[in-house]
């Protein structure tokens, strides 16, 4: 037997191990797969994965209160995947969203199912992964895409306020979310430049 082959074949019983539901969200997105920690080809992010989270995001905006002209400038943002270097996890300039296809040299956190936050715990709209989930230890791309199109909505970035989703850092393994009417005052398209 080769590895290849031994490998599946302990996939396959790991997944036999998983209740049914939680096998398929965690084969939902490809990288969040436990052998992409393993197989550096899988590391990668892919439209579809940044397209389905980004819509997520948009909910989690909803739900903290944005005004229909202000929804409506996140359904027109454009999202793509680049190499943005060492330092970077995501960047906005008026109507597109970028994220590194990497995050920055670590790993991106996924989330098959990003409005139930299971695998991290916490209050408020501030949240750390749970040791042994698949958000452990990896950058949560939700997160990144929320900060992102809150520049979108005019929020600037903040330093120093740790469970404000407009913090200009994030370390590994932390979920934010905006907090309710955080865009109130905000004026969409407001940021004109590279963020």
């Amino acid at each position: 037997m080769n590895f290849r082959s031994v490998w599946n074949r302990f996939l396959r019983l790991l997944s036999i191990r998983q209740p049914r539901s939680k096998r398929e969200a965690s084969a939902s997105l490809n990288l969040e797969k436990l052998e992409d920690r393993v197989n550096p080809s899988g590391l990668f992010l892919t439209q579809s994965e940044v397209q389905e989270l980004a819509d997520a995001a948009v909910d989690q905006w909803v739900e903290a209160g944005i005004s229909q002209e202000q929804l409506e400038v996140l359904q027109n943002l454009n999202y793509q995947i680049a190499d943005l270097g060492e330092h970077h996890l995501g960047q906005y300039r008026p109507g597109r969203i970028t994220v590194d296809d990497n995050a920055a040299g670590r790993l991106w956190f996924g989330d098959a199912t990003p409005d139930l936050n299971e695998e991290f715990v916490g209050e408020g709209n501030s949240f750390v992964a749970i040791e042994d989930t698949l958000a452990y230890r990896k950058i949560d791309l939700l997160t990144v895409l929320i900060h992102e199109q809150g520049h979108a909505l005019g929020l600037t970035g903040q330093i120093g306020s740790v469970d404000d989703v407009m913090n200009e850092t994030l370390q590994d393994g932390i979920r934010r979310l905006p907090i309710l009417d955080q865009a109130e005052d905000a004026i969409p398209g407001s940021i004109t430049t590279l963020q």
